[in-house]
Order: structure tokens, then sequence, then C-alpha cells
């Protein structure tokens, strides 16, 4: 979720291409991101050597800090604290 004002949809896909960026420096594999002005979600590949909770932090921190820097114009950007997670399991058939 993403606390404060709610993002217009330009804004949103700012914000995605932040979290893309850093996943991939992470070795992480986005499948699909998306959402709405107060939430994301998002289906990715995490390498067993990265913990979930230190991808969700440094890919909000990195959101957060780059929006908040490079678009004054606009208010501050923050998430929430928490977040939720899913695991899919892929079976071969």
């Amino acid at each position: 979720m993403i606390e404060g004002v709610q993002l217009c949809f330009c804004l949103v896909n700012i914000i995605y291409q932040y979290m893309r960026h850093k996943a991939q420096g992470l070795e992480v594999i986005i499948h699909a991101l998306n959402g709405a002005e107060d939430h994301v979600h998002m289906v990715a590949t995490i390498p067993p050597k990265l913990a979930v909770a230190k991808f969700i932090g440094q890919v909000k921190g990195v959101a957060s800090t780059r929006f908040n820097k490079e678009h004054k114009e606009h208010l501050p950007f923050f998430w929430q604290t928490n977040y939720d997670q899913w695991f899919i399991e892929l079976q071969a058939t």
C-alpha cells in the first residue's frame, strides 16, 4: 500500500520504473507489476540468496527516495510499513 496521497496513473508508472530498476540490480525477475493509486501487486522470482523482506525493503526504499528527490513538484511519496506476500509454486505437468 502507498500512504499519503494517491498517485495518478502517470506517477505510478514512474514508481514502477524505479522498482524494476532496483529489482534488476538485485537479480530479481519481475514477471508482473501493476496495481492502483493506493497499492501495488508484483509477481517476482527472488533468488534464494535474497530474503523477501530485504528485497521488499530495498525496492520500496529506492522507489520512494528517488521519487521524492527527482519529483519535488509533487507531494512526498511514502509507503506503508507493512506488506503482504504470497508464494506461487510452479509444478511441471
